[in-house]
C-alpha cells in the first residue's frame, strides 16, 4: 500500500512536470521549433508513462538540439532524478547548465558523470575545458593527464594541457605540449597558431613553420597572414610584411592592428606622411589605442610639426600619465 502511494505521488509529480513546466504552447514561436523537433509526440508518451527516465532524456535532447536550454535542463534534471545511475543523463544536464552559464552546477554534474563512468572521455574534456575557463588550472591539467592515461593519442588533451601551462607561465611545457598535439593532429589549427604566437614573441624563426602550417590548414585565414606579416616585420623584411598586411586588409578591412603595423613600417622607412595616414585610420577604428597616438605624435615631431606632436603626446598622457615614451616626447619638445 505504501509503495503504491509513493508511485501514485511520483506519477502526479511527473505528469505535472509534463503538463506545466514543459507544456508546449502552440502560439509561441520557440515552441513551434520544439514541435517540429518532435517534442509533442514525446510529451504524449511521458503523460502515458511519467516515470520513464529515457523519455525525459529524449525530450531534453530535442530541446537541447533546438537550443531551448531552460526546458532541456528541466527534462535532463528529471531524467537524473528518475535514474541516478546513468552517466549520460548527468553529462547532458551538465552541458545544458554550462550553456545557461551555471558553471558550478555544470561542474558538479560532469563530476557525477565521471564518478559513474570513470573513463568517460567526453565528460572529462568538457570539465577540463570548464576548469580552464574558470582558471582552475591545476584541476584542468589533472583531468588532461587522466585523459592521456586512458588515450595516449588524444591530441586535444595535450592542447588543453598546453593552454593551461601557457596561462600559468610555464612556456617550456606549453611549447612541448603544443608540439605533441600537432604531432598527433597535424591539422590542429589552434595549436599551430598559438605556438606560432609564442615563438613570435620569443623572436624564434621556427614561428614561420607553424604559421605556414596554419595557412595550409586555412588558406585564406586573416590571422595567419597577420602573424606571417609580423614575422617578416620582425625580420625587417618590410616588403614581404606589407604584402601580407595587404592580404589581411583585403580579407578583413577592420583589422586595426594592420594599419598600426603598416604605419610603423612607414615610419621606420621614412614615409612619415603615409605613416600618419595609417595611424589616423587606426585611431578612427580604435580611438583608445594609445600606441597609435604616440606614434602619430612621433611622426609629427620628425616632421617638425611640434603643435600636432604635442597634441598627440598630451592625449596619451591624459589617458595614461605614466606612459614613458610620451613623457620623453614632451621633454624633447620642451
Amino acid at each position: 500500500m505504501y509503495k503504491n502511494t509513493l508511485l501514485l505521488l511520483a506519477s502526479i509529480f511527473f505528469i505535472a512536470c509534463g503538463n506545466n513546466t514543459n507544456q508546449i504552447k502552440s502560439n509561441s514561436n520557440i515552441d513551434s521549433v520544439a514541435i517540429k523537433a518532435g517534442v509533442q509526440e514525446i510529451s504524449e508518451k511521458i503523460q502515458a508513462n511519467p516515470t520513464n527516465a529515457e523519455l525525459y532524456f529524449e525530450r531534453g535532447t530535442k530541446y537541447f538540439e533546438a537550443k531551448i536550454m531552460d526546458r532541456a535542463a528541466i527534462d535532463f534534471k528529471d531524467a537524473c532524478t528518475l535514474d541516478s545511475n546513468n552517466a549520460n543523463y548527468f553529462f547532458m544536464y551538465a552541458r545544458t547548465n554550462y550553456s545557461l552559464t551555471k558553471t558550478i552546477l555544470a561542474a558538479k554534474n560532469y563530476e557525477k558523470a565521471i564518478a559513474l563512468q570513470p573513463e568517460f572521455i567526453d565528460a572529462k574534456i568538457k570539465l577540463a575545458d570548464l576548469y580552464y575557463i574558470t582558471k582552475e588550472h591545476e584541476k584542468s591539467i589533472n583531468l588532461a593527464n587522466s585523459i592521456i592515461a586512458i588515450e595516449k593519442t588524444n591530441a586535444y588533451a595535450y592542447h588543453l594541457r598546453a593552454m593551461n601551462y601557457k596561462d600559468v607561465g610555464d612556456t617550456v611545457k606549453a611549447i612541448s605540449n603544443f608540439q605533441k598535439a600537432i604531432e598527433l593532429d597535424n591539422n590542429d589549427y589552434d595549436s599551430h597558431m598559438i605556438l606560432a604566437k609564442i615563438l613570435l614573441a620569443q623572436k624564434n624563426k621556427l614561428a614561420l613553420e607553424y604559421i605556414n602550417a596554419c595557412l595550409r590548414i586555412r588558406p585564406n585565414d586573416a590571422d595567419a597572414f597577420f602573424a606571417r606579416a609580423t614575422f617578416w616585420q620582425n625580420e625587417r623584411r618590410f616588403k614581404m610584411a606589407l604584402v601580407d598586411y595587404g592580404r589581411v586588409i583585403e580579407k578583413n578591412a577592420d583589422y586595426f592592428e594592420c594599419y598600426y603595423n603598416v604605419g610603423y613600417i612607414n615610419f621606420e622607412t621614412g614615409f612619415l606622411k603615409e605613416a600618419i595616414h595609417n595611424f589616423d585610420i587606426c585611431v578612427r577604428m580604435m580611438n583608445d589605442f594609445l600606441p597609435a597616438y604616440y606614434m602619430r605624435g612621433l611622426c609629427y615631431e620628425a616632421l617638425k610639426d611640434f603643435t600636432n606632436a604635442k597634441l598627440n603626446y598630451e592625449f596619451v598622457l591624459k589617458a595614461d600619465p605614466n606612459y614613458e615614451l610620451a613623457i620623453a616626447g614632451m621633454k624633447r619638445l620642451k
